[in-house]
C-alpha cells in the first residue's frame, strides 16, 4: 500500500531491502540479501564508472533524472542482468535489440562494433 500512495519508488524498494537484510541478521547472524546486494553495487559501480562508488539507488536516481518510475524500471533492468550473470558492460534487452537490428552490423570490424555497443549502452540504460 505504501509503494502506491508515495512518489519516492526507490526509497520505498531501498527500504524494503533493508528491512529484509536487518530481519534476516536478526534471525540468522547473517544476510545474503546483504551480499547479494554489495555483489549488485559492485556490478553496477563497474558499469558506471562515473558513479565513484555511489549506493545503487543513487546511481540509477541520478540516470534517470530522479524520475521514480524510470528509476524502478531501470532497477530491475540492471538487477535482471546481474542475476542472470551478464558482465557490467551487458546491452539491456532494448539496446540489445537495436544492436541486433541494425542493417549494417554484418559490415562493421570489432572495433565498431564495439563503439555501436558503448553508444548503445549510454542510450538504454533503462531499458
Amino acid at each position: 500500500m505504501y509503494l502506491i500512495e508515495t512518489s519516492d519508488l526507490m526509497g520505498c524498494l531501498a527500504a524494503l531491502l533493508s528491512g529484509s537484510v536487518e530481519a534476516e541478521r536478526l534471525h540468522t547472524g547473517a544476510s545474503p540479501t546483504a551480499d547479494l546486494l554489495n555483489r549488485f553495487e559492485a556490478w553496477l559501480n563497474a558499469r558506471n564508472p562515473w558513479a565513484l562508488g555511489r549506493h545503487w539507488r543513487r546511481i540509477l536516481e541520478f540516470q534517470n533524472l530522479w524520475d521514480p518510475e524510470r528509476s524502478l524500471t531501470a532497477f530491475w533492468t540492471c538487477f535482471d542482468l546481474f542475476r542472470s550473470g551478464e558482465t557490467p558492460d551487458a546491452l539491456t534487452p532494448g539496446g540489445k535489440q537495436m544492436f541486433e537490428t541494425n542493417a549494417d552490423i554484418e559490415e562493421m570490424t570489432a572495433e565498431e562494433l564495439e563503439v555501436w555497443k558503448q553508444k548503445l549502452n549510454r542510450i538504454f540504460h533503462t531499458q
